[in-house]
């Protein structure tokens, strides 16, 4: 599952975000706005809470995909330490 992350910000940043983004959408809700939009390759959201402040919501990036290690079999090891022997 991926994860988000997310960080409070100034609306400086947010205006400054979106100066080269490609905004998706936006909704006003009250005193909030929701903003949906293209930061680049990152898709973000952010949420204008007053006058000054803003969270700003991504898809945190994917880490290298986690391998599992594959032991031996127990028998196969076996197997090897009998032919050592002989």
């Amino acid at each position: 599952m991926t994860k988000l992350r997310w960080h409070a910000a100034q609306r400086a940043e947010l205006a400054e975000l979106l100066v080269d983004a490609k905004l998706l959408s936006s909704a006003a809700v009250g005193a909030a706005t929701l903003y949906h939009f293209q930061a680049g390759e990152e898709e973000m959201v952010a949420l204008s809470t007053d006058q000054e402040h803003v969270v700003l919501i991504s898809l945190q990036p994917l880490s290298a995909p986690g391998r599992r290690r594959i032991d031996k079999d127990v028998t196969e090891c076996q197997d090897e330490a009998d032919h050592r022997q002989e």
